[in-house]
C-alpha cells in the first residue's frame, strides 16, 4: 500500500495496491480432470517450481437463499514440472455450470501469488464432446464476377482435449451470393490428410458483394467486386523548406506505371485547400508525441487547375 498527502486547504490521500512476487502462473481447461491446469514458473528465470502450494477457490450463486456462496479447495502442491491439476468444480442436476474458480492462492514459504480472472472450468460431459471444423481457404480475397474461385479445406475433430485430421470424411460445400442463396454445391472426401479442393466459376449477373463458401463444419466469405487494377500510381514529393504565408511554392510529383516507367502525356487535375490544424500537447505524459488535429472550421479553396506529365 502506498499513499501520498497533497498540500492545501484540503488533505486528500490516494492510495493504491502493489504487489511483487517471484511465482507466476498460466492456466487452461485440462479436459481429463474437467478442471484447471495451473504451471507455475519463476518469474525471472521461467524455471517451472515445484513443491508451491495452490488452494482454488470455488464461488456459486445459492438461488435458493440468494446469495453468493464460496468454498476452498484443499491445498495441493505442484509437481516436478510445475504443474497441478486442481477438482474441477461443480455442475447442477443438468450437467450444466454451477460454479466458477475466481482465484487460485498460490505460495512457496513466504512469497504469495494470487491469480485472478480464471473463468469458469467445470466438469460434466463436455470433456467427452466431439467438436468437428472445416478451415476453408481461398486463392484470393476479391474477385470479379466470371473469375474462378479455387478452394481448399481441412477437417478436424477435437475431443478430449486432442485435436485429429478427418480421413475419408464426406463434406458437402456451397457456394452462396449476397442473398445467402445457393448458387452452386460440390461433394467432397478427404484425403489421408484430412483435405480436399476445388474451384467454383462466380457467375456473371447477380448482386456484388459478399459471397460465401458454406461447408457442413465452416464457411469462408470473400469479395465479388467489379473493381479494375490500377496501372499506374501518383508520388508527391516534399516541400522543401518551410512554406509560410504569402511566398510562392512549387509543387512536384511523379506519375508511374507499375512495370516502373514514367506516364508521360497523362492529364493531371489538381486542387489545393487550406484548413485548421490544431496542436495536440502531451500535457507532460512521458512518451506521448505532440501532433495536429483537423479543426472544426472546414476548408477553403486556394486554387485549382490542371496540367499533364511530361517525360
Amino acid at each position: 500500500m502506498h499513499g501520498a498527502q497533497l498540500a492545501g486547504s484540503h488533505h486528500r490521500v490516494a492510495g493504491g495496491d502493489a504487489g511483487a512476487s517471484e511465482l507466476s502462473a498460466v492456466h487452461r481447461y485440462q479436459p481429463a480432470t474437467g478442471g484447471p491446469q495451473l504451471l507455475v514458473l519463476h518469474r525471472q528465470s521461467g524455471q517451472p517450481l515445484a513443491g508451491v502450494s495452490a488452494r482454488a477457490t470455488y464461488q456459486r450463486y445459492d438461488r435458493a437463499n440468494r446469495q453468493t456462496v464460496q468454498r476452498r479447495s484443499a491445498v495441493l502442491l505442484t509437481n516436478a514440472l510445475g504443474i497441478v491439476e486442481l477438482p474441477a468444480a461443480i455442475t447442477d442436476t443438468s450437467g450444466q455450470p454451477d460454479e466458477q474458480v475466481p482465484q487460485v492462492q498460490l505460495w512457496r514459504g513466504t512469497d504469495t501469488l494470487t491469480v485472478e480472472n480464471m473463468g469458469n472450468y467445470y466438469a460434466g460431459n463436455q470433456r467427452d464432446d466431439t467438436d468437428t471444423k472445416c478451415f476453408l481457404f481461398t486463392d484470393r480475397a476479391i474477385y470479379r464476377p466470371g473469375q474462378t474461385v479455387y478452394f481448399k479445406g481441412i477437417l478436424v475433430e477435437t475431443q478430449g482435449g486432442k485435436t485429429r485430421l478427418l480421413a475419408k470424411a464426406e463434406q458437402e460445400v456451397e457456394l452462396q451470393d449476397t442473398n445467402d442463396d445457393t448458387v452452386r454445391k460440390l461433394s467432397f472426401v478427404t484425403n489421408e490428410f484430412g483435405s480436399f479442393n476445388g474451384s467454383f466459376v462466380l457467375p456473371s449477373g447477380l448482386l456484388n458483394g459478399n459471397f460465401k463458401l458454406s461447408a457442413d463444419d465452416g464457411e469462408l466469405s470473400f469479395s465479388v467486386e467489379d473493381y479494375k487494377r490500377p496501372t499506374f500510381y501518383v508520388q508527391l514529393d516534399s516541400v522543401p523548406g518551410r512554406p509560410q504565408l504569402g511566398q510562392p511554392i512549387t509543387a512536384t510529383g511523379r506519375a508511374l506505371a507499375y512495370a516502373g516507367q514514367a506516364t508521360d502525356g497523362a492529364a493531371v487535375s489538381y486542387r489545393i485547400v487550406r484548413r485548421e490544424l490544431w496542436p495536440l500537447f502531451d500535457y507532460g505524459r512521458p512518451g506521448r508525441r505532440g501532433g495536429y488535429w483537423p479543426g472544426r472550421g472546414g476548408q477553403q479553396e486556394i486554387a485549382h487547375g490542371t496540367t499533364t506529365t511530361d517525360a
